[in-house]
This record gives C-alpha cells, structure tokens and sequence, in this order.
C-alpha cells in the first residue's frame, strides 16, 4: 500500500507529499543484469554520472568471501579523492540494528532482559504512557518501534548549534514525541526517538560513554575496525564528503551533528560492513569468537511485541532489523538516510548472501536502482524466485473485513493526521481475490497467500505481508508489512477529505474575493474599519495558512542539504500565528457585523470561509501544529 503514496494528483496531497516525499533526479529503466563484477561496476558507474552521485562506497560478500570491498567515484569531490575501502560514509538509520546489539549484549551480560521495563532501569525518562500499569514500556517495544511513540521531526533533525547535550538532555529535545498515542505492543510506528532512550539506557546500565561502550562490546567484536557512533563525526578515520546536486554541480552538504547517537550515527567504511556481513552470515560466529549466541540472533530478527508478529507476520521489523524483498527474496538488515548519504545493509543468511553500499550525495532515485541491481547480481546463478501459489479466496472469513480503512500508525507529528486521509481506501471483493479502491484514485489487487484465510500479498510482491487482523476489543484492523490500518465507516473516510478539500477552495477563494472587496471599499472613500477588517480578514487568514503550508517542503530540503533551519522555523510560527489570529478576529468580526450584511450571499460565503478557517485550526491542532 505504501507504494500508492506517489500515485495521488489532487491538491490536497500538497499538504502531506510535499512534507513526505523526497524528490529523485529519475527512475532509470531496468539495466541488464550484470554478470561478473566489472560489468556490475561499469553500470554503477554510468549510472552514478548519470544521476550526478559523486561517490559510492560498496561491499558484496557471500558466506565464504569477500567479493568486493571498495568504492567507486570521488569521496571528496573538490579534491578528486577516490573512495577506498576504508572512507567512512555516514550509515544514519543503519545505527540502529547496531544499537540494538548493543542492548542484546547487555542482555548476554545478565543485565538487561529483552522484557525489561524502562520504569524499572531508567524512570528519569519523561515518557508517558497512560497503560504503564497494564502495557509498561519495554526494551523489545523500544528495539521494535511498537511504543506508540511519534518520530523526530525536521526541527529536531539536526543540533545546528552543536549544543553539548548529554545524558537525558539529549531525550528532552524530544519530549513531545515521548508519548504513547495507543497501548505499547498494539501496532508499529518508526520512530528515532525509541533508539535515542536505548542509547541512553545503554551508557546507564553499561556505566560507559555509549561511543565507547559500541566500539568494545559491538563494533569491536563484530570486526569493524574503523566504525564508530561519533555525532561530530570527528573520530579517528577518514571521512568522505557529502553532497546534494544542484544548479549544475554538487554543493556540499556540511557535517551536522545530531541530538543523540543512537538511531543515526553510525559512521562505518566498506571493511567494517565487509565484516558485518559475514558475521551475520556465519551465524555471529567471527574470528574473534561467538559475538552473541545463535538464539539471539534468530530473536533479533523475529518481531514479537506488535499485533501481527504476534498472530505470526514475522517479515517485518524486529529488533533494529528490518526486512526487504529484494529480486523476490527477502533480505533483513536496515536502510539509512542523512543529509548528503544514503545507505543500505542487507543480508539473507539462508542464500549466504550480502551486500550493504552507501552513496555520499542525497539521490532516491540511484539507491533504488542500486538496490535492485546489486540484488539482481548476487542472485543472478539461483532460480527464478517461484511465484506465489494461488489459493481461494475465503469469501466468509474474509467478509467482515470488507469495507473502509485508513491508517492509523503515522510517526509523522505534524502531518500524520494528512497522511491517514491520504491512505484511506475502501477494501472489495473480486471473484479471485480482494481489491483495496484508494478513495483518492488508484487500486491494489491483494491475492490470498495461504491456507490461513486472511494472510494475503500484494500484486507486486512474491513474500505475503498483508494480514487482517482483530485488535483486542476484537475490532477489524489490516496490517500490510508494519502499517495499522483501521475500519471507518464510508462517512468516516469521505467526510474529512470532503470537507478538506472543500475548505481549501473556499480560502483560497477567498483571497481573490477579499481582495476585489477590499479594492471596491477603497473607491468608495468612505471606509468602516470593523467592515474593512472584515472583508481583509479571511485574505490574511488564507495567507496565513499557505505560508504555513509553504515552509513544510522547505524543511524537508533544507534537512537534505544539511542547511540551518532556524529562518524556515520563524516563518513556520508566523504563518500559524497569523492564522490562529487572524481567524479568530473573522469569528469576532463576522458576529459583530452580521446584521448588517445585508447581502444573504455575502453572510453565507462569509459564514464558510469562517466556518472553514475554523475547521482548519481544529485539523491543525489535531496534527500537533498548535
């Protein structure tokens, strides 16, 4: 399902790609799958000119070797440096399955459980969870994003002003994140901010400096030589470069710390991931010894908290550990994302296969072409992956849950309540399958994957992750891979969108009709100010509300480009101050000069455009705006 998210073409979709959605130079037609390693270089290579991608640092390795450990363009671009095996290119996200084995060696230690309370090992921690009684806070709810907790937003992306924050400083920057918004273990929802109190809770309980703490006991046993969790990024190494590609060349992305090390740290090279690879591939067996046991291991990848992987989805995301269907065939591992990079490491410890690459300049587009055709590569001797068997539909297990949904998992703080209206879709039956209608346009086939009734995959997927689901008050519910969806009623999945988007034609209307008001006031020389306001007032509350609206894309590119945000934040609280006042001056000006519009067309349109600019502020203090 999350693939119609780029699909949508109506206005209101302005609202949440514009903040969601990172923009790609293009999506490149499928290349020939290479075969031997120089052909697979020569394409990367063409594509990287092609996609303006200065750099790529790259490992492929099977269980008994090392295929290729290197890098293929420039680290430092000004200076012509080439990649090497040893440039370390920032992991972000990918910080957090080593984070994870931080947590999982304190686990092998005796220290910790997997089911270790928060409250019991770090209760300074400003959470709040109003079923701690019942549902308390755990390290596995933290390691598998299943706290209900929102994500970092852009304003808390980058410490600009590379304040020296420690200990639980550092978790206050997210304090309005910490909250539970349902019962921890119900449903997944990303968030940094889980990875940010494990890194907390590590220094804690370890006594050490959780840099220090991830060089002895993870980076050092697994291998990774060169690897660390330096926010600065001023460790010992050699570091490449970041860029983005704009105006005809790469401009520099400046190395910007973040608040806490935990979720987007990690700065690693190609021998470092060389050797991760090949430890997850030998069961956790390396030349230094067992790093962890094998049942660990096999825990770290099988999610247990959230509703599906408890009635048995388990291709979903564990502990740090994410799975990926790559070529057909799942790989488990973890992605990254940061200003100037982007990263991937993934492995199948069945196939004894693994890759992980990380590109220093910010370029979606290439990071899936790669993906796909580095997949394609170090499968290219196996079978073609089978595809799924056809099963028959079970019309009566599956007809309850036929109707509306719309998600209800969104990490996203400001623009979550967008993306659930965005993603509502209305579930059908066909004669051999279900069909998912996205009540903004677009459809997906869903084919029963089992002999269980109600597991299905999509129409682009080999590996069923789609389930349906009843949640404890025995209410229908959907999951596809870790997104929760839940059953609306038809007047609850067209009402809000309805109203939304006619709301915005009203304001914007207003702009136009507020403005010839205005004008024709002025010629008449003779001007009631409370009459004027009255008239001007919508025009700023519209005005408002697009300079509000406006400065979300911005956050998202300047975060790109690694640019200081502070200016885009003035903007941000201008645009939603001048729409809260302005507002609630049309309310108190619509009601002190009501019976002197004469005009029914006028008090009607002057009615809607408040009504609507309230309806606004309402959605905006849901979405966390206020």
């Amino acid at each position: 399902m999350r693939n119609m998210t780029t699909c949508r073409k109506n206005l209101f979709l302005l609202l949440y790609l514009i903040s969601c959605l990172s923009s790609s130079n293009a999506f490149s037609q499928e290349a020939p799958t290479p075969q031997d390693l120089n052909e697979l270089k020569f394409l990367l290579e063409n594509e990287m000119e092609r996609q303006h991608v200065a750099g790529m640092m790259l490992t492929l390795v099977t269980r008994d070797s090392v295929l290729y450990a290197g890098g293929l363009g420039y680290a430092d671009v000004e200076q012509k440096v080439p990649v090497t095996d040893r440039h370390l290119f920032r992991q972000a996200s990918i910080a957090k399955l080593f984070t994870a084995l931080g947590i999982l060696s304190l686990v092998d230690e005796g220290k910790l459980t997997v089911y270790t309370k928060l409250k019991d090992v770090a209760p300074e921690v400003p959470i709040h969870n109003e079923w701690e009684d019942t549902d308390p806070i755990t390290m596995a709810h933290l390691m598998e994003h299943s706290t209900g907790f929102y994500d970092k937003s852009p304003l808390e992306e980058f410490n600009f002003e590379r304040e020296k924050l420690g200990g639980l400083e550092t978790l206050k920057v997210f304090q309005d994140q910490m909250e539970s918004r349902w019962r921890p273990g119900e449903r997944f929802s990303y968030s940094a901010v889980n990875y940010a109190i494990l890194a907390y809770v590590i220094e804690k309980v370890s006594g050490m400096p959780f840099e220090e703490y991830m060089r002895e006991k993870v980076f050092s046993r697994l291998g990774m030589p060169y690897a660390n969790v330096s926010l600065a990024g001023d460790a010992p190494g050699t570091y490449s470069s970041g860029y983005v590609w704009r105006d005809g060349r790469f401009q520099l992305v400046p190395h910007r710390p973040q608040y806490n090390p935990g979720y987007g740290s990690l700065n690693a090279s190609a021998v470092d991931m060389a050797h991760a690879l090949q430890a997850y591939l030998h069961d956790w067996q390396t030349p230094k010894g067992q790093f962890l046991t094998t049942e660990m291991l096999h825990d770290s990848e099988a999610p247990r908290t959230y509703l599906s992987a408890q009635a048995g989805l388990h291709s979903t995301y564990a502990f740090g550990n994410e799975s990926r269907e790559v070529n057909g065939r799942v790989f488990r591992g973890h992605s990254g994302s940061v200003a100037g990079y982007l990263s991937n490491f993934l492995y199948n410890r069945e196939l004894g296969l693994g890759f992980a690459f990380s590109i220093n300049t910010f370029n979606p587009g290439f990071h899936r072409y790669a993906t796909d055709l580095i997949g394609r590569f170090l499968t290219r001797h196996l079978d073609e992956p089978k595809a799924p068997s056809a099963y028959p539909l079970q019309a009566a297990a599956v007809d309850p849950f036929l109707g509306y949904y719309h998600l209800s998992s969104s990490s996203d703080l400001y623009t979550g309540y967008f993306q659930g209206l965005l993603t509502t879709f209305k579930l059908e039956q066909q004669q051999d399958g279900l069909l998912a209608n996205y009540i903004l346009g677009g459809s997906m086939n869903w084919k029963a994957a089992g002999s269980s009734s109600l597991l299905f995959t999509n129409e682009w997927a080999k590996d069923p992750r789609i389930m349906l689901l009843r949640d404890r008050e025995n209410r229908p519910v959907i999951v596809e891979d870790t997104m929760y969806y839940e059953k609306v009623s038809a007047f609850e999945a067209w009402a809000p969108v309805v109203l939304l988007l006619l709301c915005l034609l009203i304001m914007v209307s207003s702009v136009m009709i507020g403005a010839i008001s205005v004008v024709l006031l002025l010629l008449k020389r003779k001007i009631v100010l409370n009459v004027f306001l009255l008239r001007l007032s919508p025009v700023l509350v519209t005005l408002g509300l697009l300079l509000s609206i406006w400065t979300i894309p911005q956050f998202t590119d300047r975060v790109t480009a690694g640019v200081p945000i502070e200016g885009l934040t003035y903007l941000w609280t201008i645009g939603r101050c001048l729409f809260a006042f302005f507002t609630l001056a049309t309310v108190v000006l619509l009601v002190l000069r009501w019976r002197s519009l004469r005009s029914g067309w006028l008090r009607g349109y002057m009615a809607a455009v408040t009504f609507c600019g309230c309806y606004f502020f309402a959605v905006l203090v849901e979405s966390n705006w206020y």
